[in-house]
């Protein structure tokens, strides 16, 4: 490939005097601009002045709607950073986790306990092993501390003598204040039974949302159609999602 050749000028240029492959470069009132011939054709490039940054300073960069502890985000030098939203796509990795205001987290409690449950509503322990037919007692009844909602619930009895049997889960509050029984949600599972295997009850599965508020006294409980067997193990797990409030 040759070389251009390029011819600078304060002049305009007289175009039908350039020969193919040539350049001029006029500059006039300011104005730069190039022009080049090739195959008989004109092509311009207008430049614009190079303006050096001035004060640059990279102890921190944020984002032009940055505002302190509301949006926007902002990093300095330190590895300090405010975000107003932080996501994502895979994980994140952090020697320690702090929170100023409020968080979501998944809590699972055990319930298991021994008992011949017949066609008796039994409330589960949330503590020890001792159930009982009220949720008035300190182990059937647990004080909620923040928003809760029941995400799932996992229940495997032992050898069951009767598998026809229907179990209602049900979840129960008493409000702060009073003592009176209210009833959150309930769910029926109507599935075929079977001894020492898993049977899982989502959120989705309840009558209503199975949510309760900071303050609420709540329980658990179990009621057979018919009795599933004589008197067995019975292993449940309850997760929680809590919106935990600093």
């Amino acid at each position: 490939m040759s070389i251009l050749d390029n011819i600078l000028t304060k002049k305009p240029t007289t175009h039908n005097s350039m020969n193919n492959g040539e350049m001029v470069t006029e500059v006039i009132n300011g104005n730069v601009i190039t022009y080049l011939k090739v195959n008989n054709l004109i092509y311009r490039l207008n430049w614009e002045k190079h303006e050096p940054i001035k004060n640059f300073n990279l102890s921190s960069i944020q984002s032009s709607n940055f505002k302190q502890n509301f949006k926007g985000w902002k990093l300095d030098e330190n590895g300090k950073g405010e975000f107003e939203n932080l996501e994502s796509r895979n994980s994140i990795k952090t020697k320690k986790l702090e929170y100023d205001l409020s968080f979501v987290d998944y809590r699972f409690i055990a319930h298991n306990f021994t008992a011949d449950i017949e066609e008796i509503e039994t409330y589960l322990p949330w503590y020890g092993v001792q159930d009982n037919t009220t949720m008035n007692s300190v182990s059937t009844g647990f004080l909620a501390p923040y928003k809760m909602t029941l995400h799932k619930l996992f229940v495997r009895p032992e050898t069951l003598t009767n598998t026809s049997a229907e179990l209602t889960f049900a979840l129960d509050k008493q409000d702060n204040g009073d003592i009176t029984v209210d009833s959150v949600a309930t769910f029926t599972y109507d599935t075929t039974l079977a001894s020492n295997t898993l049977l899982t009850v989502n959120s989705s599965d309840w009558s209503a949302t199975p949510s309760v508020e900071a303050g609420d006294k709540i329980g658990l409980s179990i009621d057979a159609s018919a009795d599933p067997s004589g008197s067995i193990d019975w292993y449940i797990t309850s997760v929680w999602k809590v919106e935990v409030q600093i």
